[in-house]
Formats: C-alpha cells, sequence, structure tokens
C-alpha cells in the first residue's frame, strides 16, 4: 500500500465518527459526509465543484460501505491490520521530519550557485528538441514592419533599428512585442506560422512581415541549434534548479542522518559474531 493511498485511508477509516460540522450531503448507517468536508477533498479550482462533489460522494458511500463491513468482520482489530497503521505512521512521521528539515533550510539558490553547477556539469545537459535563436518584433501596421525589415536587411543592425523606432514617439506605441536573442522551440515559437518561417532562415537573415493576431512580426535568425546538441544555461536553468536542490536535500538528509547516529547508540546483529552498526554500509535514497 502507497503511503499516501494508506494516509487516505486512515482519515477515512478514523474521521467518519466524528459529529458532522455542517451541512450533510451523505449518509451510511451513522456516518455522515458534510459538504464542508467534501469540498476540502477536492480541487475547487478546476472545473464544475459540484459535479465533483457528486463524484466524491459516490466514492465516499462505496468506500464507508467497504468500511463498515470491515468493522463487522473485525478487520481492523486484526495483529496485520494494526501493525499496518502503525507501519503507516511510522512513514508519515518519518516524512513530516524530512519535510520539517527541508523547509527549515532558506538558503536561496541564486544563479551564480545554478550557474556553477551547470558549468561543472555542462556536458550533461543536452537539447531535447530543436531550436532557434531569434531577434523578434511584433508591430501594428505592415508598413512600419516592412520599413523595420528593409532597414536591418540593408545593414543597419536590429538594436540600432529596435532603439531608433522605440525613441520616435510617434511610431513606438505601434511596438507590440520584441525581445532579442531569445531561444524558441516550436513548442514556444507561437503561433506556428512563425516556426515555419524561421525553419527557413539562414543566419543573419531577416524575414518578411508576417501576420499575425497582434500585428505583423518580423525575425531575424541568429543561430540554429539540433536536438542533442549541448545546451545552453539559459535553457536548462529550471532543470540545473531541480538537480541542485535534490542534492541539497541529499546532502541535508546525510547531516541528519549523521547528526542522528552521533547521539544514539546503534547495534546490529546479523549474526552471533556481529554486534555493531552496520547499517551505514546499507543503501538509501
Amino acid at each position: 500500500m502507497k503511503l499516501y493511498a494508506a494516509a487516505a485511508f486512515l482519515v477515512l477509516a478514523f474521521g467518519s465518527c466524528r459529529e458532522p460540522q455542517g451541512a450533510v450531503i451523505a449518509r451510511v448507517g451513522d456516518a455522515v459526509l458534510t459538504r464542508e468536508e467534501a469540498l476540502r477533498a477536492v480541487d475547487t479550482t478546476r472545473g464544475s465543484v459540484d459535479r465533483q462533489i457528486r463524484a466524491y460522494v459516490v466514492s465516499w458511500v462505496n468506500t464507508e460501505l467497504l468500511h463498515q463491513e470491515a468493522l463487522k468482520r473485525g478487520i481492523e482489530k486484526s495483529e496485520k491490520f494494526v501493525q499496518q497503521v502503525e507501519d503507516v505512521k511510522r512513514q508519515l512521521a518519518v516524512q513530516a521530519l524530512i519535510e520539517a528539515e527541508e523547509l527549515a533550510d532558506t538558503t536561496a539558490v541564486g544563479d551564480d550557485t545554478l550557474k556553477a553547477y551547470f558549468d561543472a556539469h555542462a556536458p550533461e545537459f543536452f537539447l531535447r528538441e530543436d531550436m532557434v535563436r531569434l531577434n523578434i518584433i511584433v508591430l501594428a501596421g505592415r508598413e512600419e514592419a516592412s520599413s523595420f525589415a528593409a532597414a536591418v536587411s540593408q545593414g543597419t543592425s536590429w538594436k540600432s533599428a529596435a532603439g531608433k523606432l522605440s525613441s520616435d514617439t510617434a511610431v513606438a506605441p505601434s511596438i507590440r512585442f520584441a525581445a532579442a536573442g531569445e531561444l524558441y522551440s516550436r513548442r514556444t515559437l507561437t503561433p506556428p506560422d512563425l516556426w515555419k518561417v524561421a525553419s527557413t532562415l539562414s543566419a543573419g537573415e531577416v524575414s518578411f512581415p508576417v501576420k499575425i493576431s497582434d500585428g505583423f512580426a518580423v525575425l531575424q535568425l541568429i543561430s540554429r541549434l539540433g536536438e542533442g546538441r549541448p545546451a545552453e544555461f539559459d535553457f536548462v536553468r529550471d532543470e540545473v534548479y531541480q538537480r541542485v536542490m535534490v542534492e541539497r536535500r541529499r546532502t541535508r538528509y546525510d547531516a541528519l542522518l549523521a547528526s542522528l547516529r552521533s547521539s544514539v547508540k546503534i547495534q546490529v546483529m546479523l549474526s552471533p559474531a556481529s554486534a555493531s552498526d552496520t547499517t551505514q554500509q546499507l543503501p538509501h535514497e
């Protein structure tokens, strides 16, 4: 039985005998379910709450029927059941301790830490899809977009052309979006027509104005990165963060165990000739 499933079972098994607090929406024998209890069990931020409550009531009734039958048969008094409950309580207590230790670690993980980790493990990070690095600007009118594209194509740097637009009070309001040197994938470059156009460009080439819902987009390809190529830090930052946090949790876990070992005498008798602590050689998560 998985830990959280077991925890949910304990709540259902021992929580149904409480006095009802609120409007009762279901009853099985002497057990009742209130609307407030049902609301705590469903995700009120997604979909129809009433539909979720109706589905939960069906599940609750079925579970309560089975629970009451288990009580009649004395299952909760069996040695096996009592031991299972104790095992779950033990696991929940350990999990709560570990979570408390993790919450106690308030050291911030800044970009410097993440970048240092990435630099030390760069060969381990690869692109999982094709990527393009682009300059993009979206202007309200086709004429402005065509003029901008022509200026960059004729030798004006993207930065200079964009800066000129931004400083022109008559044209600046037409800028709907602008980004320079950002990485995009097929999923993140929307609408899809922009990816199709970007896929046809050569490095440094400027696109024609592409009609999208916000106006007219102009792209300039900086570079193209294929799937499987070494990834740049900016694109895998979230993955780096997750790995750093996993290592920090593992380090904190090991430190907690080391501290506890130093304060408690441990004996493991695996054989008559052995009465020492050998658990430090056993694998752990």
